[in-house]
């Protein structure tokens, strides 16, 4: 197509939306539209389509903010030889000169407001221009300057204008991804506090082995961590290198935050120190693996964490000096790799999350389990259940011993094992006996099935790939 084709396609387009326009006007109503100022042919691709739908959502929400609420119902979307346009008729009763300067309020605030018009027409069709000249993309003067003087290339200014869209639309893919990430790790640990009853556990209705804090103080702890999640994701979305060596003390850094947060939070009682840890690690893994992947991949996220914490029991227990005697160290001391928590869980990639923890999972929730309250709570317990048949709880190591610790996995053993649900109630009772009674706490298992839920949640969230826009 050559060029005075090309210019005689683009005026006929354009005399079709003034058409637009009229018919628009015909119910005696003002008119907005939104289109885009491209440079060069063709006015529209994949990747400005995509940009003109997230301008244009991002346009009614900002006009529906503030009390205008434009005529849906009659609106219309459409791409020509002039590109991408929009057109709707406004509401009647609204000063079309204050929509005028709420619409050039929401351009000169868009980061690629240059290139956004937002036209208002009264009933006759006739805009409403308030005289402001738009800048040029690639440099401050007006553009029409730029424009009748030929300062620029059509080929200058498309190419910038690209790589502004593509680099806009990255980064708002970056920033959706790591609040969605952030907000499932919030509803993984909501889900995992609010499971009740749990074996020597702070539940909804009770406060299992612990007299020094309660479902509130978890809420409390809960609410301050949060605050951090994003975070953390940020962090390993923007992870620069493949080697992943230098990744733990980025997670560590945020994560001393987080502890310091947690106790100012709850008066000083430890909470969730533990999971801390794992959560920053689910989270910062799954940053990276999606920011690479453009999907979510459990066994590619597993690979991760045992990267980043790799050689972690060498380095922190066996032979490390300094920090005291923590109760890590204490448990290593007394029972070998057995005794090694939560550092051995990460240097496996979290063996007891997706070897164990997931398939009981997908299983407790599947055929439709997850639309009963009961049922969601039936299966978190029965999954945290498997997890404790196979975790070697420091929580109960450092409290108790070896000894006690088989006897909790082999009660936990029991109750998933029951011939049917009375037998099944009545052996999770003796179990949640047995613990509060002895003073037990399998506070780790509880923390890895919080990082379950997690996991659990961002599978089905990001299991289908996420392809970047084309530019052609």
């Amino acid at each position: 197509m050559n060029v005075d084709e090309i210019r005689n396609n683009i005026l006929i387009a354009r005399e079709k939306r003034a058409l637009m326009r009229k018919q628009c006007s015909r119910s005696i109503r003002n008119s907005l539209s939104l289109s885009l100022n491209i440079p060069g042919y063709p006015k529209s691709m994949p990747l400005i389509s995509a940009f003109f739908d997230d301008v244009l959502s991002e346009c009614i929400g900002f006009l529906q903010a503030h009390g205008i609420a434009i005529d849906r119902a009659h609106e219309i979307k459409h791409v020509d030889e002039a590109g991408n346009f929009y057109l709707a008729p406004l509401p009647n009763g609204l000063r079309l000169a204050d929509i005028k300067a709420l619409a050039e309020a929401f351009e000169e605030s868009h980061p690629l407001g240059r290139i956004i018009d937002i036209d208002l027409a009264d009933p006759q069709c006739q805009p409403l221009s308030s005289g402001k000249l738009k800048r040029c993309l690639l440099c401050e003067q007006p553009a029409i300057v730029c424009m009748r003087e030929a300062t620029h290339s059509y080929e200058e200014l498309r190419d910038s204008l690209v790589r502004s869209i593509r680099g806009y639309l990255a980064e708002k893919d970056k920033s959706q991804t790591c609040k969605q990430l952030a907000a499932l790790a919030l509803k993984a640990i909501l889900y995992e506090i609010s499971v009740s009853p749990k074996p020597g556990l702070v539940g909804r209705f009770e406060t299992g082995s612990h007299c020094d804090m309660n479902y509130f103080t978890f809420l409390s702890s809960t609410s301050v961590l949060a605050g951090y999640f994003e975070e953390l994701v940020l962090a390993g979305y923007a992870y620069p290198r493949d080697d992943l060596r230098e990744a733990l003390p980025l997670v560590r850094t945020v994560g001393l935050k987080m502890e310091a947060s947690m106790f100012s939070a709850t008066n000083g009682v430890n909470t969730q120190k533990g999971l801390i840890f794992l959560i920053g690690l689910a989270l910062f893994s799954s940053g990276f693996v999606i920011a690479r992947d453009r999907r979510f991949d459990g066994a590619r996220c597993r690979k991760v964490i045992a990267a980043v914490c790799a050689n972690l029991v060498q380095n922190e227990l066996a032979t490390a000096t300094g920090d005291g005697q923590t109760h890590g160290r204490t448990c290593f001391q007394r029972y070998g790799l057995e005794g090694a928590g939560i550092r051995r869980e990460a240097e496996t990639g979290m063996q007891s999350v997706f070897e164990h923890g997931l398939p009981e999972l997908k299983s407790a929730l599947a055929n439709g389990a997850e639309s009963s309250t009961a049922q969601i709570n039936k299966g978190l317990i029965r999954t945290l259940l498997r997890l404790m048949t196979v975790a070697n709880d420091t929580n109960i190591l450092y409290r108790k011993d070896i000894e006690t610790l088989k006897t909790v996995q082999r009660m936990a053993q029991c109750v998933l094992d029951a011939r049917d649900g009375k037998d099944e109630a009545e052996r999770y009772a003796r179990l949640l006996t047995y613990c509060r009674q002895e003073y037990i706490s399998p506070g780790g298992s509880a923390d890895l099935l919080a990082v379950t839920l997690f996991i659990y949640f961002v599978e089905r969230a990001f299991s289908s790939p996420s392809e970047p826009v084309q530019t052609d």
